[in-house]
């Protein structure tokens, strides 16, 4: 008889044992450190893979930071202080073109077209590029995606940078509005919020949204060094599928619901605001479809940037 109570003890304990280890495993989260170029509703998937969970089915423990730059998103990444960046795909081919034995490769694409609107210091009625002619614009970061992305829409409609316009590139971004309102342009590239909030301060007008003259390119894109992709498959595949997941939700989902599923990662604009940027943003179809990396694309983006003005 004790040896029967002693075999049922033994069976229970492992039942037990088992089952612990189970629920651990189930509860195991890989930590993952992103850093983002900047913080925009322009990358609205990867803020609803977060609110909705779709990290976190995947056993993701995403912690964010916000570089301030492409530049200093890859120094991150390069010095191992980030695993995974997300910045424009640029950033990817000047730091391998400067030879790095671990490469930077690019595994997802977040976004798929220019999220700027071209803000004119006075009203224009029917705007046309040719109304640029003779003019200053505040255009980003030289070298950057918006500034590569303007010059390949300024060429499509016969506009040559530096003989028909010029492109300020001297301006930090993030303040890019402030130099703008002070006067130093006669335009600007600005994203969301910030270009409907200088239009509401009468402090500039909609002249044209860079997305209606742009083609699909890679224009934001989830990268990492080779060595940490071929270390880490299972961690790229399951944040691959989460900002998939993310990105299908998206355009499933209202400007509303979206709105209020990344909220909190905008603490400080206003609600209806908040909306209406989305909105934007997804009747224009900024954003992918699938994280899938269009080769032929990012061919064509290379090919652009060996003609950029000097």
């Amino acid at each position: 008889m004790f040896k029967y109570i002693k075999f049922f003890l033994l069976v229970v304990s492992f039942i037990l044992i088992l089952a612990i280890l189970i629920l651990k495993y189930k509860g195991k989260t890989d930590k993952i450190r992103v850093c983002e170029v900047t913080r925009s509703l322009f990358y609205a998937p990867q803020y609803v893979a977060i609110s909705e969970g779709f990290f976190s089915e995947q056993g993701l423990n995403i912690e964010i930071t916000t570089g301030g730059g492409s530049d200093k998103v890859m120094a991150a990444v390069l010095s191992g202080h980030i695993d995974i960046g997300l910045a424009g795909p640029e950033s990817c081919i000047y730091v391998n073109d400067q030879g790095y034995k671990d490469k930077i490769k690019i595994f997802a694409q977040l976004t798929k077209k220019d999220a700027f609107f071209l803000i004119s210091k006075y009203p224009i009625k029917n705007f046309k590029f040719k109304d640029l002619i003779g003019c200053t614009i505040i255009a980003g970061r030289k070298g950057g995606m918006p500034y590569i992305s303007l010059v390949q829409i300024l060429r499509k409609n016969n506009i040559e940078p530096g003989r028909d316009v010029t492109l300020d590139t001297s301006v930090n971004p993030e303040i890019a509005h402030t130099s703008f309102i002070n006067g130093r342009a006669e335009f600007a590239t600005l994203l969301e919020p910030t270009a409907s909030t200088v239009v509401k301060q009468e402090k500039g007008y909609f002249a044209t949204s860079m997305a209606e003259h742009c083609s699909e390119i890679p224009y934001t894109v989830y990268f990492a060094k080779e060595s940490y992709i071929i270390n880490n498959p299972k961690i790229i595949k399951k944040f691959t599928n989460a900002i998939a997941s993310a990105q299908k939700w998206v355009y499933s989902n209202t400007a509303e619901q979206t709105a209020l599923s990344i909220s909190k990662f905008f603490p400080n604009i206003d609600f209806d605001l908040l909306v209406s940027c989305i909105k934007k943003y997804k009747d224009a179809k900024n954003w992918s479809d699938t994280p899938d990396v269009n080769e032929e694309s990012l061919n064509k983006l290379k090919n652009l940037i060996a003609t950029l003005p000097h």
